[in-house]
């Protein structure tokens, strides 16, 4: 399980920039930025990582559930495109420019026409 953990805590590190000592901390910073099945496989993995250390706890885990929450987590950090990310931010960002600088154009038009410059 620590080998796994530390496998998913990498692939959050790369993919998404989280960097975490557990993986209860790193699904809670990566927040939002994953899906809600995925949180919850994610939490679910977490409370497993919690349990192993106890191993009256660690005989209740389910090894099937743990590795097929592993898998589909996995699964989906290795399919986020790193670079589309980047480039649908910055394009996010100057999508945010232009329609502000939008926004004060036509004021700066308006206040124009208002004081009767136009």
């Amino acid at each position: 399980m620590a080998t796994r953990s530390g496998a998913l805590r990498a692939q959050m590190l790369e993919k998404l920039g989280v960097k975490s000592v557990t993986l209860a901390q790193g699904f809670r910073r990566a927040g939002r930025r994953l899906p809600r099945r995925i949180r919850a496989r994610g939490k679910a993995l977490a409370d497993a990582e919690a349990m192993i250390c106890n191993p009256k706890l660690a005989r209740q885990l389910d090894a099937h559930a743990v590795l097929r929450d592993f898998e589909e987590v996995s699964a989906h950090l290795r399919g986020i495109d790193v670079a589309d990310r980047r480039k649908g931010a910055w394009l996010q960002l100057a999508g945010a420019i232009a329609a502000n600088l939008l926004a004060v154009g036509i004021g700066f038009l308006a206040w124009l026409f208002w004081r009767g410059y136009i």
